[in-house]
């Protein structure tokens, strides 16, 4: 089957069972609707990270600067939306206009696809699909005894009283499995065309080994080099951001333009999801040094992205 109409299928049944949380019509999703991130898990599973792109972006989301203090909670919390609670890592979804909301991120397996999004029965089927529970259920929205087993299932493996009932603790359980699922160690892959090589004043150490260390593995060194990773993100522009977007794999790719838009909001949210960040879309410091790091250039001392991209 043609790989793209298969994610197209996967994708649009995923965002079916969210469309209730968006007023008036969504239209179906094509091959530009997403922004994806491609990863292998842990456990050597293809995963995609598919984010619908946004109608709309924010100003923190388009300048990279965060209108309110970092959240550190990587865990789904409930937030009531139209049409009832939903279970979803904070700042996945971004409320657009009254009573409009954009539609969370989907992640993607062999075995199912979908939202990180969690309320209705269809969405725990998919969820518990997604994860590679057995028998695969069929996602009728019906709870029966299948739906049961693997809930059970599910919560023995995540130290859940194993009742068999998709409650609150379970749904966040799902929501934080499918983004833990594509955070779990999966390195993206990372575009075949490099950057230009730069030589390191001291040793990198996000990106060497520990036998590569040796002798420099030292405290004061390895601080260093974190400071210049903090120093290198701070001075990134939008283009920086888009051009290690890409690099890290982003699809489509985007345009290098520096205009942080609704494409770059989405394919930041895919990063971020792909490395348990908080997917709030905004590209602030942990984004940028994750960025740096995925894609080997926290070695680039500032200043060398202006005249790099060039």
């Amino acid at each position: 089957m043609n790989p793209i109409a298969l994610i197209l299928g996967a994708g649009a049944a995923a965002v079916g069972a969210y469309k209730v949380y968006m007023k008036g019509k969504v239209a179906p999703p094509t091959a530009g609707s997403f922004q994806t991130q491609s990863l292998t898990s842990s456990s050597g599973v293809p995963v995609k990270v598919m984010t619908p792109i946004p109608r709309n972006v924010t100003s923190a989301q388009r300048t990279g600067i965060p209108s309110s203090p970092p959240v550190a909670a990587r865990a789904a919390q409930p937030q009531v939306l139209p049409g009832g609670t939903v279970f979803v890592p904070p700042k996945a979804i971004t409320q657009i206009g009254p009573g409009k909301f954009e539609m969370a991120p989907i992640i993607m397996t062999p075995t199912g696809a979908a939202s990180v999004a969690i309320s209705t029965i269809k969405d725990v089927q998919r969820a518990l699909n997604t994860l590679g529970y057995v028998p695969r259920l069929v996602e009728d929205d019906k709870y029966g005894p299948k739906t049961a087993a693997n809930i059970r299932q599910f919560q023995s493996k995540s130290g859940l009283a194993a009742d068999g009932n998709a409650g609150p603790a379970t749904k966040a359980a799902l929501s934080n499995a499918l983004q833990g699922f594509a955070s779990s160690g999966g390195a993206p892959k990372v575009a075949a065309t490099a950057p230009r090589a730069v030589t390191p004043v001291k040793p990198v150490y996000s990106t060497l080994s520990q036998t590569e260390l040796g002798p420099y593995d030292t405290a004061p060194n390895r601080a260093g080099a974190a400071a210049q990773t903090a120093v290198n993100a701070a001075s990134m522009t939008g283009r920086d951001v888009q051009r290690l977007l890409n690099l890290a794999g982003a699809s489509p790719r985007l345009v290098e333009d520096g205009a942080i838009g609704p494409k770059s909001v989405a394919a930041i949210k895919s990063f971020q999801m792909s490395h348990g960040l908080v997917p709030d879309g905004v590209a602030g410091p942990k984004t940028k040094a994750a960025l740096l790091a995925a894609t080997g250039n926290s070695s680039l001392a500032a200043g060398e992205f202006g005249s790099q991209w060039c």
